[in-house]
C-alpha cells in the first residue's frame, strides 16, 4: 500500500530568529511562529489526514495542534520525534562561542560524524531513532496520510533516507520554520516529492507578480 508522509517543521521561535542552538531545549514559538502554523492549517485543511505525529516539544506540538485545527484528529506525542540534542552547544548563538569552541564548530561544519557536538547526540543516533520510528508507524498504520511535526534535523534524516546520501551531508538541506516536506513510501521504498515547500507562508506583500 502506497502511504504518504507529510513532514511539518513547526514554526518560528526566538531563538530561530537569533539562530541559537535550541536542540532539546523547550523553547515556544514566537508571534510568527504562531502565524505560520496558521497558515500552515490552510495548506493542510484539504488535506485527508488519517493520522498525527509530533515531537512532544512545546513548538511542535503547538504547530501541531494550529495545523490541525480543521482536523478532528487526535495528536499522538513523542519524545522518539525531538530534534537532535546539541548538548553543550544548546542556548547558544553562534557569536557566543569560545575560541576553542569556535574551532570546534567550524570541524563540525566540515564534517559533523568525526566531529560530535560535545555533550550531545551524534548525528548517526538522530539518523537511527527517527528511522526506528518512521518504520514503526509504516508497519503499524494502516492509514494511508500521516502528518509528522518536528524539527529540522529528524526531517534531515528522514530525506536523506528517501534520497540515499549520506547523513553527514544533511546540513546541505535546508528546511525552513513551518515548511511542508512530503514523503511517499511503497513497501521499503522512499520518493521525496515535495521538498521545504513555504508557498503558504508568503503573503501578498510578498508575491511578485
Amino acid at each position: 500500500m502506497l502511504k504518504t508522509i507529510y513532514l511539518l517543521r513547526h514554526g518560528e521561535t526566538e531563538w530561530n530568529k537569533e539562530w541559537r542552538f535550541q536542540g532539546q531545549k523547550d523553547v515556544e514559538l514566537n508571534t510568527k511562529g504562531l502565524e505560520q502554523a496558521q497558515r500552515a492549517s490552510k495548506k493542510l485543511k484539504e488535506i485527508e489526514l488519517d493520522s498525527v505525529y509530533s515531537s512532544d516539544l512545546k513548538r511542535a506540538v503547538k504547530t501541531a495542534e494550529i495545523a490541525t485545527s480543521h482536523h478532528n484528529i487526535k495528536i499522538r506525542e513523542s519524545s522518539l520525534l525531538r530534534e537532535i540534542s546539541f548538548g553543550n552547544w544548546e542556548g547558544l548563538a553562534y557569536n557566543d562561542f569560545s575560541k576553542e569552541d569556535g574551532e570546534h564548530f567550524n570541524h563540525w561544519l566540515e564534517d559533523p560524524v568525526k566531529y560530535p557536538v560535545p555533550g550531545g547526540e551524534s548525528l548517526s543516533a538522530l539518523q537511527e531513532r527517527i528511522k526506528d520510528f518512521v518504520d514503526s508507524i509504516i508497519s503499524a498504520e494502516k492509514s494511508c496520510n500521516i502528518l509528522i511535526v518536528t524539527h529540522g534535523g529528524p526531517i534531515k534524516a528522514v530525506i536523506s533516507r528517501a534520497l540515499n546520501i549520506d547523513i553527514k551531508n544533511s546540513s546541505s538541506l535546508v528546511i525552513s520554520p513551518a515548511s511542508l516536506s512530503i514523503i511517499q513510501v511503497y513497501e521499503k521504498n522512499f520518493f521525496l516529492t515535495l521538498f521545504n515547500d513555504v508557498c503558504h507562508l508568503k503573503t501578498n506583500k510578498d508575491k511578485k507578480y
